[in-house]
């Protein structure tokens, strides 16, 4: 299961690589960016084939308020990604994130899928992890309806 995972890249990386390339400091220390450009996507993917016993799902991130949604952080991004790619999650293009079966859909942008923020992304990992553990994850619609935290958490 991959959550707000840019599966195809993202946009965001393919301009940052023109950036990084120029710079051989930004290069050495920031090339992971490099692999998350559409066309290394790509290859990957093409590359790395679906291994037939395996059950591939996803939780897909982005701000249902759209832009009111979103960090002051990732506003420029979200707004160009937008505008380039559509829905997305201020860093990866929701068509990106998806793979195998959808399981739901969380309403944060990229950092709080990862803990920075609003989101309660504890609570979602964990419900996740126990969803997954009781086989209810990949079996029922529990986790799609499971999944729709507040913005906000006391936890944070």
């Amino acid at each position: 299961v991959t959550v707000a995972t840019p599966h195809a890249g993202t946009p965001i990386a393919d301009v940052s690589s023109y950036l990084l390339r120029a710079s051989r400091f930004f290069e050495q220390n920031l090339g992971s960016v490099l692999d998350l450009t559409t066309a290394r996507m790509a290859a990957f993917e093409a590359e790395t084939p679906d291994v037939a016993d395996v059950q591939y799902a996803c939780v897909v991130a982005s701000p249902r308020r759209g832009a009111l949604g979103v960090g002051p952080w990732l506003l420029p991004t979200y707004s160009w990604l937008r505008r380039r790619a559509g829905d997305n999650d201020g860093v990866v293009p929701v068509t990106s994130q998806r793979r195998g079966r959808e399981l739901g859909h969380i309403d944060t942008d990229h950092w709080g899928s990862v803990g920075w923020g609003g989101f309660d992304a504890p609570t979602f990992y964990e419900k996740l992890v126990l969803d997954l553990l009781e086989g209810n994850a990949l079996d029922s619609s529990s986790v799609r309806a499971s999944h729709r935290l507040p913005l906000t958490s006391a936890s944070w």
